[in-house]
């Protein structure tokens, strides 16, 4: 009856990918009242897809409200379609995954928050995991492959990090965003300035007039500098570096 299901590396160090499969299969079927959290992490190649997509495809018809799956596999697990019917899932956390929703996918409309590492969807997806997720109030985005700009009405946001490590992260275009008010952003630019990425920061943050906290890493502060005083135009009270450090106060 436990409505609190976790299955990690420790879980399965003394036993096989069969017995271990067989354990989560038992646990699911013997299971009684809500899940309202089941969390798979940090499972390697011994675990065939076709048990995740089992406990997935169960989850997706028990209501689940909190998922989070970490795969540590050499590829990326592709998500299967049952997974874009828990509609009732109000947390979404994903490690190194491949998401391809069915073409009739609208979104998580109970979903509140969200993060996604080293994961690649298509542009389109993700504008639907926002505009279609009328709840959302923070989005983390961490070297997601496919991300190339942020374009979405996001009237719920509160907070947003977004990290780009690799390819090309060509703009924020965020309307409607008059409750978010923390934001960190960490790209990574080439340490040859000259080969910058044509960035316009006015128009970058104009998009963030009500944040009161900013974080901002990497090479992103060496192009930073010509809009700093420009900040005084909005609520921003405190800049941080990504590393923690205070990088200004504005009164």
């Amino acid at each position: 009856m436990l409505p609190h299901l976790k299955f990690d590396s420790l879980s399965v160090s003394t036993v096989k990918r069969t017995t271990f499969a067989n354990i989560v299969d038992q646990v699911l079927l013997l299971h009684i009242g809500p899940i309202c959290s089941f969390l798979l992490s940090r499972l390697d190649d011994f675990l065939a897809n076709s048990d995740i997509e089992r406990w997935i495809l169960h989850l997706s018809r028990n209501s689940i409200k909190e998922f989070t799956l970490e795969n540590w596999k050499r590829h990326l697990y592709d998500m299967p379609s049952c997974f874009f019917y828990c509609q009732d899932m109000t947390h979404l956390d994903l490690y190194r995954c491949l998401l391809q929703p069915p073409s009739t996918f609208k979104g998580f409309r109970s979903l509140k928050s969200l993060c996604m590492e080293n994961v690649t969807l298509a542009q389109y997806v993700f504008k639907n995991l926002i505009v279609c997720c009328p709840l959302l109030k923070t989005p983390r985005l961490l070297n997601c492959d496919g991300l190339r700009h942020l374009k979405t009405d996001a009237p719920k946001l509160e907070l947003l990090e977004v990290e780009v490590d690799e390819g090309v992260f060509e703009m924020v275009n965020l309307e409607n965003t008059l409750n978010l008010a923390d934001v960190s952003i960490t790209l990574a630019i080439n340490d040859d300035l000259r080969q910058v990425p044509d960035i316009n920061l006015v128009q970058f943050f104009v998009h963030f007039p009500h944040i009161r906290r900013l974080t901002i890493g990497r090479n992103f502060l060496k192009v930073i500098g010509s809009v700093f005083l420009w900040f005084n135009t909005f609520n921003l009270k405190t800049i941080y570096t990504a590393s923690g450090i205070c990088a200004g106060e504005i009164s």
